[in-house]
């Protein structure tokens, strides 16, 4: 869809008042650059414009940003190439579009040297769609309520839609989540405005330069170091000299290293904090919310009012959404290191959790998702099951945005588990039986692995399907992530570390969880 985008002027201009939804569908939404991604996209247009300097600067930003001279960039070197030198568009979720929609029509999922021009475009593309999408979410939680898509209509030049308003966003919601997500407000830019001109975006700019002059004016990327303003030293020495950074690491390290007294206090023992639905079962041990399923403290919080149906929408009432925010208070109050849900359909609510505490928060499994598909090839898979396949769609731009991480790319295998026999009892609320359902779980993990023998590793999704994650691991032998273990990961992270380091710095755990009863903390009381 991006890569064939169209000239800079809409297709269908404004009309006056009177006219149709469906032609309102097709009006074209105003799209400015902003002071800063104006400046931007001012230097890539002077990059690609044919003249010898600007020819010379783009190969030069090529070699800085191919640091490894392979001629490809992957979204990790595109992104640090962006923080360092362009910081005005170094937004996360427009990075990750810009580099998918120029990287499409590559089988190795990388942008190719002749694709830079159509990076730089698509870049200055999503950016700037990024920022009208962002003064349009009020909440900042990165999707659009149908109030904040009437109410935002006018900032880009669309307003007095009046009763039209909820026609057409029921119609940009083509997911039918209730919400407007950026790809859904991307898809619906790019079917009547390009806001850039993609005719300066020429690929054959990066056709090789034809005098060696124009050669030599591009430096060598290992030669010169880039800093924020453009500033330029070599990276071989400099004020510090040869080797001037190691030696400020040793220096730091040799003044952060020293043992705390021993009469300083103790810090708290490592804890998590979990949110609750309002909604009350009979957990297994494995499952998030039975405590004997961690080796640390952990504290619950129900949300009077959360139900599963209201967290798979993605939407809370304003009263069942101070009762979140309220209990996400309190597990600040209680100094837990970390903070997540017995739902992964809170997903949808990290972004209002994050407002309110600085502690990490990680309401999915599929937090750990960005970590397991790095350490795999490009062709390698990574198989999810899920309590309900079908359930999880809608979550997929979601993912895309929280994690990182495309979930439609091929690597990624999605299983459900409805079908197997004992396991709709998750959906009735009921009491599992384990010992019943195990070996169906292990399987479908199987059959999976057999038919994808590329798999390499295996995520649970569902907060109830960590009891099964050992006979899983013992039935494949491949690592099995699952709710479980994206909470120790983040814990371990405030944990002592007994084998080497400073020791004795934080209290002990006593290995005993306090007693829960669903309900309990609601008054406030410790």
């Amino acid at each position: 869809l991006y890569q064939s985008l169209g000239s800079n002027e809409p297709t269908i201009r404004r009309a006056s008042n009177g006219i149709s939804a469906a032609d309102k569908l097709q009006m074209a939404p105003s799209i400015h650059s902003s002071g800063a991604t104006a400046q931007v996209e001012q230097t890539f247009k002077q990059w690609v414009s044919g003249g010898a300097k600007g020819r010379s600067d783009l190969w030069k930003a090529w070699h800085q940003i191919d640091y490894n001279g392979n001629g490809r960039v992957s979204l990790a070197e595109i992104d640090k190439w962006v923080v360092e030198n362009f910081v005005q568009v170094n937004n996360k979720p427009a990075l990750m579009r810009a580099y998918k929609a120029s990287s499409a029509g590559e089988k190795d999922g990388f942008v190719h040297k002749h694709e830079f021009p159509v990076l730089l475009r698509n870049v200055v593309y999503f950016s700037k769609l990024w920022s009208v999408f962002g003064d349009i979410d009020e909440d900042k939680d990165r999707r659009l309520t149908f109030d904040e898509f009437n109410n935002g209509l006018g900032k880009i030049g669309l307003g007095g839609w009046g009763k039209d308003a909820r026609m057409i966003f029921d119609q940009l919601d083509t997911n039918k989540g209730g919400i407007i997500l950026f790809d859904e407000f991307c898809k619906w830019v790019a079917s009547v405005q390009c806001p850039v001109d993609s005719k300066v975006y020429d690929p054959m700019a990066m056709q090789p330069p034809q005098h060696k002059q124009t050669l030599q004016q591009a430096p060598h990327p290992t030669l010169v170091q880039t800093f924020h303003g453009g500033h330029q030293q070599p990276l071989g020495g400099g004020p510090r000299g040869p080797g001037g950074f190691g030696q400020d690491r040793l220096r730091l390290g040799s003044s952060t290293s020293k043992a705390p007294p021993s009469a300083m206090a103790k810090l708290n023992g490592a804890s998590l904090g979990v949110v609750r639905l309002d909604y009350d079962y009979p957990p297994a041990p494995g499952d998030i919310d039975h405590p004997s399923s961690f080796g640390y403290d952990v504290f619950y919080r129900v949300v009077p009012g959360l139900t599963f149906e209201m967290c798979q929408s993605g939407r809370m009432t304003p009263a069942v959404q101070n009762n979140f925010v309220e209990a996400i208070k309190w597990m600040e109050s209680k100094g837990v290191s970390g903070i997540t849900g017995d739902c992964g359909f809170m997903m949808y609510f990290q972004q209002l959790a994050r407002r309110h505490t600085h502690k990490p928060v990680f309401m999915s499994a599929l937090a750990q998702l960005p970590a397991v598909t790095c350490a795999y090839a490009y062709n390698e898979h990574v198989a999810i099951f899920t309590a309900n396949g079908k359930s999880l769609a809608p979550m997929r731009n979601l993912i895309k945005d929280e994690c990182g991480i495309d979930p439609d790319e091929k690597r990624y295998i999605f299983v459900g588990c409805e079908d197997v026999p004992g396991f709709e009892a998750v959906a009735r609320g009921e009491k599992v039986d384990v010992a019943r359902v195990t070996p169906g779980i292990v399987a479908k993990a199987r059959q999976v692995v057999r038919e994808n023998p590329q798999v390499r590793a295996i995520l649970m999704e569902c907060t109830e399907l960590p009891p099964y994650s050992d006979a899983v691991r013992q039935a494949t032998g491949l690592p099995v992530f699952d709710a479980i273990t994206a909470c120790d990961f983040f814990v371990c992270g405030f944990k002592d570390n007994a084998r080497f380091g400073v020791n004795n710095w934080q209290r002990k755990w006593d290995g005993v969880q306090d007693e829960y009863h669903f309900g309990q903390n609601l008054d406030g009381k410790a």
